[in-house]
């Protein structure tokens, strides 16, 4: 998948509102409208990106993804504390018995 695509997926909005916000983190202003249509026109006939949206595009997805690893070592280690909390009352209950 494309990383225009794939960041607009993320965001769940369009490509083409990606690189209005790309242009605009990037120059520090909104796109002028017709260099939005210029550029995405072009990305439709050759899926090449300017370079500030490619990067850009590609900073939301790492930051996406970082996220979704973040969110997996907090289930890790939510798992682990539950295992082992688990362990230490059943030992408990066994030294109980």
């Amino acid at each position: 998948m494309e990383v225009l695509t794939k960041a607009a997926n993320i965001l769940d909005i369009s490509e083409y509102e990606v690189l209005s916000r790309a242009y605009a983190h990037w120059h520090g202003s909104d796109a002028p409208k017709s260099i939005l249509q210029l550029t995405f026109s072009t990305y439709l006939k050759t899926q090449e990106l300017p370079h500030w949206a490619k990067h850009y595009a590609l900073q939301i997805i790492q930051a996406f993804e970082a996220e979704l690893q973040r969110e997996g070592e907090f289930i890790k280690l939510a798992w682990l504390l539950v295992f082992s909390s688990h362990i230490r009352f059943k030992n408990r209950h066994h030294l109980i018995a």
